[in-house]
């Protein structure tokens, strides 16, 4: 009988995720960081393995009515972490050890969570989640 780990990594028990992330906005410059452009808006985030969308909303109260925007899973290329360089101030490290991309074909999302433990949380289980679906 597989243990706990095992099943979640196989995708047998892969439960819905949802909580309040930080967005940065569309409209980027052409540098790629998430120090430069638009800024970060407060966002409740569903992911759910049965659908094919992590789909996110400005209340948590506005679900399902109040949809936002959606990301389409079946377009992801790549999720995550943003690496930390050790030049960066005490504050950038912190700030990035709690940021992470989703990146489709025709834009990258980034996302901060309130720590870097809801972080690693978060990356975790999209990346499980998302490889079940695109059978990876």
């Amino acid at each position: 009988m597989q243990d706990e780990a095992e099943k979640e990594e196989a995708g047998e028990e892969c439960s819905s995720l949802e909580g309040w992330l930080q967005k940065q906005g569309e409209k980027r410059l052409t540098n790629k960081s998430p120090f430069v452009g638009p800024k970060f808006k407060r966002r409740y985030f569903v992911f759910a393995p049965d659908t094919n969308a992590i789909q996110y909303y400005t209340k948590k109260t506005n679900i399902p009515s109040g949809l936002k925007a959606a990301i389409d899973c079946q377009r992801i290329t790549f999720i995550r972490k943003l690496p930390i360089p050790k030049t960066k101030g005490k504050k950038k490290r912190e700030i990035l050890g709690r940021t992470f991309e989703i990146i489709t074909p025709d834009r990258i999302y980034h996302l901060r969570a309130e720590n870097e433990e809801a972080c690693n949380f978060w990356v975790r289980h999209l990346l499980i989640g998302t490889s079940i679906r695109c059978n990876l």
